[in-house]
């Protein structure tokens, strides 16, 4: 550009300087504090390239094919990427041929995904992706090693929302196969924002892996628009606080979730915590019945709490998981 301008029309002086100034990208931050969360629950960060060529044989089930790419460079590069997770799961197989059975990884990258009928253009978008498999923790003096199972997975989901102030997410189940494999969505105040579950081993037997593998993809745009901005602290309670138990017979499609949900709605204002603690099925609840018991606790900021107060918020709670939940209390 500047031989076609010309040289001698350009100003002689000392030195140059350009101010580079770019703006803040508040996706960029809001990424690396995603990394940091997954780096501190004990996950390896990955990086694989953005082109690939799907391989069924491979590939995990039900995979997107990514966008064609229309003059390849290699065979190797057909695809722009639709999703992270086969490039994880060969990673994963990679490592479980030479030994490793304890694998935690995860990647921040870009997908690409196809244009509808109404509008063809090809899109982008960015996603953390994870996958955790083979046991959760290795054998030691004090205990047996224990293999990696569904509650691992929303474990470390559950986490990293709390870590990014999410607590409006809720995790639906909505496909159980035979073979042990499911999967869920994770919606963030009603909108879905991605998708986890667990394949099976008889998947991952195929796919050089012989145990079932966790997984998780979400979208970083998403996740970032339902961070609330406005958080609020409150000070340690200085009185001592209040808690009752409550055991529910329920029918065994309620979910601890659903009734939890109801709890707080009647608590009242001073209800800090609910939390489940046992659970239990048999034959002598009844037909697709089982129990569900939740320790409830109360404070007041500036004095202690009476019993007649607690039991007034506890009726009122009762009353509403019979009506709204079919409850009966044990």
């Amino acid at each position: 550009v500047i031989r076609i301008y010309g040289y001698d029309k350009i100003p002689t002086a000392l030195s140059s300087k350009v101010a580079l100034q770019g703006n803040d990208d508040e996706l960029f931050s809001f990424k690396r504090q995603v990394e940091d969360v997954m780096v501190g629950m004990g996950f390896l960060q990955t990086v694989s390239l953005s082109m690939s060529n799907p391989d069924k044989r491979l590939d995990p089930p039900e995979m997107p094919e990514g966008v064609a790419v229309a003059n390849p460079v290699t065979d190797d590069m057909k695809f722009f990427q639709g999703s992270v997770l086969p490039q994880l799961v060969r990673a994963a197989a990679a490592n479980f041929q030479r030994g490793d059975r304890i694998l935690r990884l995860f990647e921040t990258t870009r997908v690409f995904h196809k244009g509808s009928a109404d509008d063809p253009r090809t899109w982008e978008s960015h996603v953390v992706a994870g996958l955790m498999t083979g046991q959760s923790y290795p054998a030691s003096w004090s205990h047996e090693s224990k293999p990696f199972d569904y509650f691992d997975l929303k474990g470390v989901v559950n986490t990293l929302c709390t870590r990014l102030s999410l607590d409006n997410y809720e995790i639906y189940c909505y496909d159980v196969n035979e073979k042990g494999g499911l999967k869920c969505d994770l919606k963030l105040a009603g909108k879905t924002c991605g998708s986890l579950g667990v394949w099976s081993k008889d998947d991952m037997s195929k796919r050089d892996i012989d145990t079932p593998v966790g997984w998780f993809e979400f979208d970083l745009a998403r996740l970032r628009e339902a961070v609330k901005a406005d958080l609020k602290y409150r000070p340690l309670p200085r009185f001592p606080v209040a808690w009752r138990d409550l055991a529910l017979l329920v029918d065994r499609g309620k979910t601890a979730a659903e009734l939890e949900k109801t709890i707080r709605s009647k608590g009242g204002e001073f209800l800090t915590t609910v939390r489940p603690f046992d659970l239990f099925e048999g034959k002598k609840l009844g037909e697709n019945k089982k129990s569900l018991a939740f320790r409830v606790e109360f404070s007041h900021p500036e004095r202690s709490l009476g019993a007649e107060e607690v039991d007034v918020w506890m009726a009122s709670i009762v009353k509403a998981l019979e009506q709204e939940q079919g409850a009966q209390l044990r």
